[in-house]
């Protein structure tokens, strides 16, 4: 298997923003077929020893993205290590963003669609198109 790093992903971009209180690291995902948009990262005082929040600010249409942008990736929950690094989450969410875990969707519309990628990407462009402003 290959080893990826965040260079492999050009379409994620990553300006910092923080305050006193917690850090907002905001990604993108441009010129992709899969998805569109962008989310957020929030790290509490906590972190490390408690996983950063993630969400997409912008619509996405993913199994394991619900309708409000939350994220079903189990290195945030049951799997978080104190170790894990800004890197390694957002390597994991293109990951899961490229290949979807079906077996625990949290879109099931989107789950259903998935296997046929011909009809989930033209699903994909109107869905994106509709939802372009919000």
């Amino acid at each position: 298997m290959e080893r990826k790093t965040l260079e492999d992903f050009p379409q994620m971009k990553t300006p910092n923003l923080s305050n006193n209180y917690k850090t907002l690291l905001i990604f993108s995902v441009e010129n992709s077929e899969i998805t569109k948009g962008g989310g957020a990262l929030e790290f509490a005082s906590s972190y490390p020893y408690s996983a950063p929040t993630v969400k997409f600010i912008t619509p996405c249409f993913h199994p394991n993205v619900d309708l409000s942008g939350a994220i079903c990736l189990d290195i945030l929950k049951d799997k978080w290590s104190a170790l894990y690094d800004v890197r390694t989450i957002l390597l994991s969410i293109q990951s899961l963003l490229a290949e979807p875990n079906n077996e625990s969707p949290l879109n099931s519309q989107a789950s259903i669609m998935w296997p046929n990628q011909i009809e989930y990407k033209k699903y994909l462009d109107a869905f994106y198109e509709k939802n372009k402003d919000k």
